[in-house]
């Protein structure tokens, strides 16, 4: 058993003694799949855009346990010159993010698909597509994990 001195006052610490627990960070995957053709995700691009700026600034207490990484899977020019296609991306994604294949990302009804991927749990958004409908539908309905 130790004893350390914090700001001035004694305090001993046990190894082993007490079992703490404490929230694990949370890594969620904000995505979306889409085409340049489409006209449906032409007109979410600029709610995409609201959307990616306010998570990465709307880190408030409500996020700071989690990290956010966005995810793209697009049916581009840029991707059809280099013989990518969105099948292609998909079956990358779900081989990174689902090898036992339990979960399988797709299209969901066509372009734009809209979905998180929070603590392995693939989910689909449905609702309103603007960037403050979409912010609270990923920031939420997380289940909180704990380390111990």
């Amino acid at each position: 058993m130790g004893t350390r001195k914090y700001g001035g006052k004694q305090s001993s610490k046990r190894k082993g003694t007490r079992r703490s627990s404490r929230l694990a960070k949370q890594k969620i995957v904000v995505g979306k799949i889409y085409a340049d053709w489409c006209g449906h995700c032409k007109s979410l691009n600029g709610e995409w855009k609201k959307l990616k700026k306010m998570i990465k600034l709307g880190r408030g207490r409500d996020l700071k346990n989690s990290t956010f990484e966005f995810v793209e899977l697009g049916d581009t020019p840029k991707n059809q010159e280099k013989g990518i296609t969105v099948d292609y991306l998909l079956e990358n994604f779900n081989a990174n993010r689902f090898p036992n294949g339990d979960q399988m990302l797709a299209l969901d009804g066509g372009y734009p698909t809209v979905f998180k991927v929070c603590n392995n749990k693939l989910e689909y958004y449905s609702g309103n597509r603007t960037a403050k409908e979409m912010f609270s539908w990923f920031t939420s309905k997380c289940p909180i994990s704990y380390v111990y």
